[in-house]
Parts: structure tokens; sequence; C-alpha cells
């Protein structure tokens, strides 16, 4: 029976830092508060795993730097090569982190309706970015696409035709997000278009 080596993530994040091309990599800065927010869900029995396995369990921190590189563009072969695992394994790593993300309650998307204090943050945020502060009063920036879809059939829409986009000559999801100035996402609507 053949075992890869784990990635030792803490040197791998250190040599990134001093190099100065983690944020190239991944596409964000250190992913360490990121990490103590999901890292509940992401632990597992080590002693179970070590026996099943036969070499130490993937971090939690590993699972993370897995499931961003893939998510940032990375061949998925290669980024569960140098993490040392299987592709299930991979797989399986990418759907936990992906469920303990969403399942987190400190990264809900937040809409900017809260309170008034927080419109504000939102609008200084726009401002201080702008060039001479020419941007006032903003609050987000919204984006849409639509979602490609097959054709969806009577028993499972009482609509068909509206998921029809003309503009488009096709079927699909309406899909549009606001984020605020450091571009987090604080509202987003599903539709038919």
């Amino acid at each position: 029976m053949y075992f890869c080596c784990r990635l030792a993530w803490n040197v791998h994040k250190q040599i990134h830092l001093l190099e100065g091309q983690f944020k190239r990599c991944y596409r964000m800065d250190p992913l360490s508060r990121l990490a103590l927010l999901v890292r509940p869900a992401l632990q597992h029995d080590e002693l179970r795993s070590a026996r099943r396995t036969g070499t130490d369990p993937v971090s939690p921190e590993n699972m993370l730097q897995m499931t961003i590189s893939w998510l940032a563009g990375s061949n998925y072969h290669t980024t569960r090569g140098l993490a040392g695992t299987s592709v299930p394994g991979f797989n399986g790593y990418v759907h936990a982190v992906m469920n303990a993300i969403c399942g987190c309650p400190e990264l809900r998307i937040r809409s900017p309706t809260e309170s008034k204090e927080r419109i504000v943050v939102l609008v200084e945020a726009f401002t201080s970015l702008s060039k001479d502060g020419i941007m006032t009063s903003c609050v987000g920036c919204i984006d849409g696409w639509l979602c490609q879809i097959s054709a969806p059939s009577s028993n499972e829409v009482p609509d068909v035709a509206a998921f029809y986009s003309g503009h488009y000559q096709m079927y699909g999801v309406n899909v549009q997000a606001i984020c605020d100035a450091f571009c987090r996402f604080t509202g987003y609507c599903f539709n038919s278009p």
C-alpha cells in the first residue's frame, strides 16, 4: 500500500509569505482567520484517521489550502498531489470545507440594510477608495449573469416560459449580487429572467 506525504502547511505558508507570493498564489491574505473560523467543523478523529490511512491525518489548514487553491484556478491533480491526498479524498475535503464555510455564522452575507451605522461605514469605504473621494453615497457594486440551464419541466416550475431569456435566447436563472468596497458579498438574488 502506498501513502503520500502530507504537505507541511506551516512551512508551505511561511515560504510563500517570505517570498511575497502567498496572496498571488491563493488570491487572499494568509488563511489564518478563515482557518480559525472553520477549524471546528473540519477537525476529525486523528487516531482513527491514522489507523485507517497509515499516515498523518489531513489538517484543517491543509483542507482549506487545497480548496482555496482549487477555487483560485489550480488544477486539482496538482493540488491534491502536493497535499498528498487521493482524488476521492480531495473531493471530500473540498466539500467539507465548502460546507464549513457555508455553515459558519461569522461568514454569512450581511445585508447593507442592517443599520444606519453600517451604511455609513459602507459609504465611507467606497469614498476612501475612490480617486479624490469622488464616489459618494455608494453602498455597493452590483453585477449579474444568466446561469444557463436546461428548460425546466412543468412538473418542476409553474411557469416554464419565465425561465427563458429573450435577450440571451436561452433558458437560465438570473443571478444578481452586490458587494462592498472590499469585494465582500452583501446581498444576492436568484430569479427567473
